[in-house]
């Protein structure tokens, strides 16, 4: 399980750091003009939350390994690199932005209440390897400010993992969470070409997926449910041309 965590810390920290060296190559050559309107790319760096649970359906009664749900919540640092184009109209702005990161989902739980007279810690985990998204922006400017709303596409790809050390007994899956993403933020122009923001954005990407370990030559399947995840981060744009 500390491998699993330490992989995804060092994807995490590879991504951002590539990012940072990118965006200060930039932004030297970002272009004065409409502060708005053009090409731009950033980073940015987030916390995302959400929470899975798990269902034993061994057939057995009581069920093999456990005799309720449990699970735990995915709370996760994440960080990626965004890039988008932008149309101004008057007061009001229109683009298309899209993006790619690493972390969002990581989170693992322990059964403890196993069925009576099995000696077994049980424990699902899931994590991201990575995720993207496309979404359509459209906002106002208030003086330096743009407040906007987004919308579109996104797609996790996750891990499932369950195992149980003591029967040696173990399976995973990977799986494409996809769906909807929508929220909004606000983006303050700091100088020509170069600007902050602080954005939500809510992932539905909610799904289920069963994993069929086998012990003793009987398969015991494990329901796990993952839940929506919703985010908060700040990042940093740079304008890139017109």
């Amino acid at each position: 399980m500390l491998s699993v965590r330490a992989g995804c810390g060092m994807r995490f920290v590879s991504v951002f750091s590539s990012g940072i060296i990118a965006f200060l190559g930039l932004a030297g050559a970002a272009q004065a003009g409409d502060r708005w309107t053009g090409f731009y790319g950033g980073i940015h760096i987030g916390h995302a939350w959400g929470d899975f649970s798990n269902d034993d359906l061994g057939t057995p009664a009581p069920r093999w390994w456990g005799v309720s749900k449990y699970g735990s919540d995915t709370d996760q640092l994440f960080g990626g690199v965004q890039a988008g184009y932008n149309l101004t109209f008057g007061s009001f702005v229109v683009g298309i932005e899209g993006e790619f990161g690493v972390g969002l989902l990581d989170g693992s739980a322990t059964d403890t209440a196993v069925s009576p007279g099995k000696d077994s810690d049980p424990i699902t985990s899931i994590d991201s390897d990575y995720y993207g998204a496309v979404t359509g922006r459209a906002g106002v400017i208030v003086g330096s400010a743009l407040i906007y709303g987004k919308g579109g596409w996104a797609t996790v790809e996750t891990d499932i993992n369950w195992s149980d050390a003591h029967y040696t007994s173990s399976a995973s899956a990977s799986k494409s969470l996809d769906g909807a993403v929508y929220g909004g933020g606000i983006e303050f122009a700091l100088a020509p070409g170069l600007s902050v923001k602080a954005e939500y954005l809510h992932f539905d990407i909610g799904d289920s997926a069963i994993l069929n370990p086998v012990f003793g030559g009987t398969t015991y399947p494990q329901f796990i449910e993952i839940d929506d995840v919703d985010t908060v981060k700040i990042g940093v744009n740079v304008k890139l041309g017109d």
